[in-house]
Order: structure tokens, then C-alpha cells, then sequence
């Protein structure tokens, strides 16, 4: 993915021993391309296979870890601005 300019590494900010993997604006935009077609099998392959109950039960399980990537500083920059 570094290779083909959709991904960079940059020094950890809150480790300086690590590195973090950063999107490109052209791994954004593949993302963003890819993105719609991915959704498209996850519920060709998966949620159409769950009752209505189990969705349910998905979401209530999955909260708590929705609402931490809606509040990444990290994913958030990677929104574009409105």
C-alpha cells in the first residue's frame, strides 16, 4: 500500500518509538471509491443472512466502538472539511 502511494508511515505522536500508518489523498480517494461496492457485499454476504433482532443485538454490541471512532481525532482528520 506504501508502494502504490495510498499509505505513509510517520513517527507516533503520542510513541515516539512507533510509527503510524497515515492515508494519502490518493489512499483516501481509493478508499472512497472502494468504499460504496465493500458496503454493497458486507450486506450481500452478512446483514441480510441476520433476523431483524439479530442486527439489533449487532448494534447494541458494536456501540461502544462506533462511538470511539466517531470521536478519534485521527479518523476525524481524515474527514474532509465542511
Amino acid at each position: 500500500m506504501q508502494a502504490r502511494d495510498w499509505v505513509r508511515r510517520e513517527q507516533a505522536a503520542l510513541d515516539k518509538r512507533g510509527v503510524e500508518v497515515v492515508l494519502t489523498a490518493t489512499g483516501r480517494t481509493v478508499l472512497r471509491e472502494a468504499a460504496p461496492g465493500h458496503i454493497d457485499r458486507v450486506r450481500q454476504y452478512f446483514l441480510k443472512h441476520l433476523s431483524t433482532r439479530d442486527r439489533t443485538r449487532l448494534a447494541a454490541i458494536l456501540r461502544p466502538a462506533l462511538e470511539t471512532l466517531a470521536t478519534s481525532p485521527t479518523l476525524l482528520s481524515m474527514l474532509p472539511q465542511r
